[in-house]
């Protein structure tokens, strides 16, 4: 999926809409009740799940963009060690969230709204990457589809300002023949 989406679109939207889609994801969590159709959470939890591929396929992509060979085992080793944190911080913050609200309203008991202030606050972490995944775009970069560059060695979007970023063949399947992909 991230190969199909990464030919299609600019890696920033690729990473923007990852974000985007988990954070709704989250915020939908937040309404889920017993009354909800097994159906539903299998949809929600698929839909969820895809985005959150996407995101972590995409940053792997990134992530080892200018790693020689002879680092690649450690710089793995350091990137899967950098996702488990992230969701580690993730869990983190959504159970002090509800633990927070128990204290403060002095319940024993965990209660539904205490679970949906912990999805939403999650979610307010998630979408506050936002920024940061859109910093490197150029300007409408979330409207460019991938192209290939003119005959003039110009991207088609015409912004003096895109980045070409080299990338080791291992990972030119997923991008153009040339080995580039633009942000």
């Amino acid at each position: 999926m991230t190969a199909i989406a990464l030919r299609h679109f600019s890696v920033c939207a690729v990473l923007c809409a990852g974000s985007i889609c988990f954070t709704a994801v989250l915020a939908v969590c937040s309404t889920m009740s017993q009354a909800w159709a097994p159906g539903a959470i299998f949809l929600l939890m698929l839909v969820g799940g895809l985005g959150r591929s996407l995101g972590f396929a995409t940053m792997g992509a990134l992530a080892f963009a200018d790693v020689p060979k002879p680092r690649l085992a450690a710089a793995t080793s350091f990137q899967g060690t950098a996702q488990q944190l992230m969701k580690a911080v993730g869990m983190t913050v959504a159970a002090g969230t509800i633990q927070a609200c128990m204290i403060f309203c002095g319940s024993a008991h965990t209660e539904r709204w205490q679970l949906a202030c912990g999805f939403i606050v999650t979610a307010l972490v998630v979408l506050a990457s936002l920024p940061m995944f859109a910093r490197g775009c150029p300007k409408r970069a979330l409207a460019f589809r991938y192209r290939q560059r003119s005959a003039r060695n110009e991207p088609e979007c015409g912004c003096k300002s895109c980045r070409c970023v080299k990338i080791p063949s291992y990972l030119r399947q997923i991008h153009d023949p040339k080995g580039k992909f633009y942000m």
